[in-house]
């Protein structure tokens, strides 16, 4: 028999260190890449709001989106469809991990910039970049 060890979520109050980090040449670098879901365009940035602290999110603070790195290019029409729900049923439902999904492309745009447009292009519309167990 198994066992499984999970860390134990901890309440976290954000301060001036942790305020959100805004990166505008990493939000126009997505809106050049097809919607994660529909591989349509134009996209917009879909933050995510709900904390996941085992995956460095912390959740949003009073009247501010959370960081840059936690946005996903998403068509306008599936950007209202995750704004307008439970969040996270929203990206069980389509069985995506959006935390391990905007790691990957911001880790991509990190180190390559520009350059990595094809290569988050093909992870994308191949959809590598979900094979990931959903947890919750």
């Amino acid at each position: 028999m198994a066992f499984r060890i999970r860390a134990q979520e901890t309440q976290f109050t954000p301060s001036k260190a942790t305020a959100p980090v805004k990166r505008k040449d990493y939000l126009s670098w997505l809106h050049d890449l097809p919607c994660i879901i529909d591989h349509t365009f134009p996209v917009e940035a879909a933050h995510l709001s709900h904390a996941k602290p085992n995956y460095g999110h912390f959740g949003r603070g009073k009247s501010r989106k959370a960081s840059d790195r936690w946005a996903l290019p998403l068509s306008p029409d599936r950007h209202r469809a995750q704004s307008g729900m439970n969040e996270l049923e929203f990206w069980r439902n389509l069985g995506v991990n959006p935390y391990h999904v905007a790691l990957v492309l911001f880790g991509l745009w990190s180190d390559k910039g520009e350059d990595a447009t094809g290569e988050a292009m093909r992870l994308i519309l191949s959809r590598e970049i979900f094979n990931l167990e959903w947890r919750t």
